[in-house]
């Protein structure tokens, strides 16, 4: 296998993954709702405030990738996500579940 292909399969993978991750939240919902005693808009609220704090942070974020390469820069936003949906996933009441989401 080339290494094109294989670097192709690799962030297939893993960014199907991640905004799986980020989209399962349509499943997750009516569970969370009930436990942090919001409605369910409130829930999805918290993805809206993720988008806006990923806009906000894309210019960071480029430069980051110019410094350090895509490598680097790739995987340390991928550890990020990763502490951020164990926020997510620990939040006790909709404002630290809002919170974790940026």
């Amino acid at each position: 296998m080339t290494l094109h292909l294989r670097v192709l399969l690799i962030l297939a993978v893993t960014q199907t993954a991640g905004w799986g991750m980020i989209n399962v939240l349509a499943v997750l919902a009516p569970e969370i709702s009930a436990t942090l005693r919001v409605s369910l808009p409130a829930v999805f609220a918290g993805t809206g405030v993720m988008y806006v704090c990923m806009g906000l942070a894309a210019p960071l974020a480029g430069r980051a990738f110019q410094r350090f390469g895509a490598k680097r820069a790739a995987t340390a936003g991928a550890c990020l996500i990763g502490i951020g949906l164990a926020a997510v996933a620990a939040a006790s009441s909709w404002p630290l579940y809002l919170a974790a989401w940026r």
